[in-house]
């Protein structure tokens, strides 16, 4: 599948908010603290282009930067992975830099260790895909293969719901006996993965899966919404669920934002330029070049053999 990278952005961005939005059929009266912290994260990323430039050198754990105190890191890894996918999204082409980035805002949460080793997985899978790069069929050995998450006790919980698809009451029984001796946080991470492998093309019947299940359905459907919106792309959500999505106060302009984002990522000089990825050409460095340094036949006072002179 190939779809614009501004397409899988919003994909993710619009897609976490399904939870919130389409599956909860209520208007929530507070914003969920992990939005909140997506759209400092945001900004953040907006105005210095990295998260590591508001925390000192070798902070301590529990350190919170000026800039996001006042909001509420008490939740778990599946809190921190939605707060996350600004940071995923704008580093998803360096693993190093998302590793710094995500192992740094890591430590803000409360069980700091385990959401570092289940951050750095969700944000290693969400970079796979926007890359292409995620082994449908394979992923799991392909991703313990990475130095950072070979020992990762979340990879054999993913495998242990590898086959959601043999119904609801057999992943049912297996989420209680799983959850005898696992956090909810990492295993509603795990159902999201597990979800999405085993229907990555079909946006609705990959989110309705996990909606079925009613497992901590709040935090699920929004993660399972995100991983198949990198994966299928904004236009893949159903059109319904999108026009849902347009009208609820939680959008707040997300697609303004979602273009900044990309615009500052792909090296525009500032997030406040007007920029419509459907009207440009995005390219790595020096691949695009001036027009003056194409040699262009129209451009040259070199006679060619079919030059006639009049």
């Amino acid at each position: 599948m190939h779809h614009s990278l501004f397409d899988r952005f919003q994909g993710a961005l619009f897609g976490s908010l399904l939870g919130e939005i389409v599956f909860k059929r209520q208007t929530p009266t507070n914003l969920p603290n992990w939005y909140e912290i997506s759209n400092t994260l945001t900004s953040i990323l907006l105005q210095r282009g990295s998260l590591l430039e508001v925390f000192p050198q070798n902070f301590p754990n529990s350190y919170i930067p000026t800039p996001l105190q006042n909001l509420d890191f008490s939740g778990g890894s599946d809190t921190a992975a939605l707060s996350s996918i600004p940071i995923v999204l704008f580093f998803h082409d360096s693993l190093e830099l998302l590793q710094q980035n995500l192992v740094a805002f890591s430590k803000l949460w409360q069980n700091s260790a385990t959401v570092q080793n289940d951050l750095l997985m969700w944000g290693y899978v969400i970079a796979s895909i926007l890359k292409e790069q995620l082994n449908f069929s394979n992923a799991i050995t392909q991703l313990s293969q990475l130095p950072d998450l070979a020992d990762n006790p979340l990879l054999s919980l993913w495998e242990s719901l590898n086959n959601p698809l043999t119904g609801n009451t057999k992943l049912k029984q297996a989420l209680r006996q799983l959850g005898k001796s696992n956090s909810q946080y990492r295993l509603s991470l795990a159902v999201a993965f597990s979800s999405f492998l085993a229907i990555p093309t079909d946006f609705r019947l990959c989110v309705k899966l996990v909606d079925r299940l009613d497992y901590n359905p709040t935090l699920t459907v929004p993660l399972v919404g995100a991983l198949a919106g990198a994966f299928g792309g904004y236009l893949n959500i159903p059109i319904a669920w999108r026009i849902a999505l347009q009208k609820h106060p939680l959008n707040q302009h997300l697609e303004a934002t979602t273009l900044q984002l990309l615009s500052v990522w792909a090296g525009v000089d500032s997030a406040q330029t007007s920029f419509y990825p459907q009207n440009v050409a995005i390219a790595s460095p020096l691949v695009i070049q001036p027009r003056s340094t194409i040699p262009l036949i129209s451009q040259s006072s070199t006679k060619y053999p079919f030059d006639i002179d009049i």
